[in-house]
């Protein structure tokens, strides 16, 4: 599973929607793995220093809730589809 947040560099009105998904493009890392052509963020160092020495947790997934502005976590695939149907659908 890719990372969705790259279409954001090519998306126009800056909102991702669900054709946005299936779009054609190189920053669709569903469809195209790996890195996309260009760089899409410019860390800083607290970045570099938490990718360093990451925090131990459970958590592998979240999505965003636009409604209340919050991220909602999950530790299996399961509950981040369910969370993701529940949500944002």
């Amino acid at each position: 599973m890719g990372v969705d947040t790259t279409l954001l560099y090519i998306d126009e009105d800056g909102t991702l929607s669900p054709e946005d998904l299936t779009r054609d493009s190189l920053y669709n890392t569903r469809l195209y793995p790996g890195l996309p052509p260009t760089p899409i963020s410019n860390p800083g160092l607290k970045t570099l220093e938490a990718a360093l020495r990451p925090v131990d947790s459970p958590y592998w997934f979240f999505i965003a809730e636009p409604e209340a502005g919050r991220i909602i976590y999950a530790k299996t695939l399961d509950e981040h589809e369910r969370n993701v149907a529940k949500y944002l659908k």
